[in-house]
Parts: structure tokens; C-alpha cells; sequence
């Protein structure tokens, strides 16, 4: 593959096979986010043994892709199409795989092209499991 290969910019299209939110994908997590009069994006996901880790945990990575959609779906659903550029993770507490897990995303600050964000994946009673502070670019949609 020569470097034209690695720069072509490839605009999003949504086949609904996203990992986190595709309905389509039969091994996703199938989440439905809305977009709260508070400002932040928010969805509830229930885990299951498939999305363990070590035994009763759910995997770190799981956690990160719940993230990293969590910024991204604040974006969108503000009609900002946006992807994720970095993404910081502090794992707090282990995870367990029984339970409800929810999961919310905030604008921190916006720039023309670019936006700072923090999500969180919290247990039912709103104590934090893991945090992530991030920054979303915006796209183009085709």
C-alpha cells in the first residue's frame, strides 16, 4: 500500500454494523443514545458474560469502544458528524459483567473543526467505573 492509500479520506457511511450502536451487527452492544436537555448524550447497556475479560469483568476494551461512541454520538446527535481523535481512559473500579451499566458523554469546549469531551460509564447508582477525557474532529458527511 503506498502512502495515497493511507491518506485517502474515507466519508462515513452507517451500514448499521457499528460495533457499539449498529442494530445489524449480531456481536455488537446494540446501544440506543439520546441527547438529555443537560447537554450530555446518554445510553444504559447491560453486559454479559461474552463481554468478560477476566472472569465477571467486563473486557477494558468494551469499556473503551462504549467511550469512544459516547463522544462521538454527543457530536452527532447535535448534528456535529464527528469522529474521535484521542481518547484518555482511567479505569477506576473493575467492571462486573452483571448489572446496568450507563454511559454519558460532554462537550468540555469546541473549537471551528474540533471538540474536547468527557464521558463516563457509571453503575445504577451513579457512581463512576470509568472515565475518559477525549477530543472528537469534525467530518464531512457524504
Amino acid at each position: 500500500m503506498d502512502r495515497s492509500d493511507n491518506e485517502r479520506h474515507v466519508p462515513p457511511r452507517d451500514d448499521r454494523y457499528c460495533f457499539v450502536c449498529g442494530r445489524e451487527n449480531p456481536h455488537g452492544l446494540h446501544t440506543t443514545w439520546t441527547l438529555d436537555p443537560d447537554g450530555a448524550a446518554r445510553t444504559r447497556f447491560e453486559p454479559a458474560r461474552h463481554h468478560q475479560g477476566w472472569v465477571g469483568v467486563v473486557h477494558g476494551g468494551i469499556l473503551a469502544a462504549l467511550l469512544d461512541e459516547a463522544m462521538a454520538q454527543r457530536m452527532w446527535l447535535d448534528g456535529k458528524p464527528a469522529v474521535t481523535a484521542n481518547l484518555s481512559i482511567r479505569y477506576r473500579r473493575p467492571v462486573p459483567t452483571s448489572g446496568v451499566l450507563l454511559a454519558e458523554a460532554r462537550i468540555v469546549s469546541e473549537k471551528s473543526r474540533t471538540a474536547r469531551l468527557e464521558a463516563v460509564v457509571r453503575d445504577e447508582r451513579g457512581e463512576p467505573y470509568v472515565e475518559a477525557e477525549g477530543t472528537c474532529m469534525r467530518i464531512a458527511e457524504e
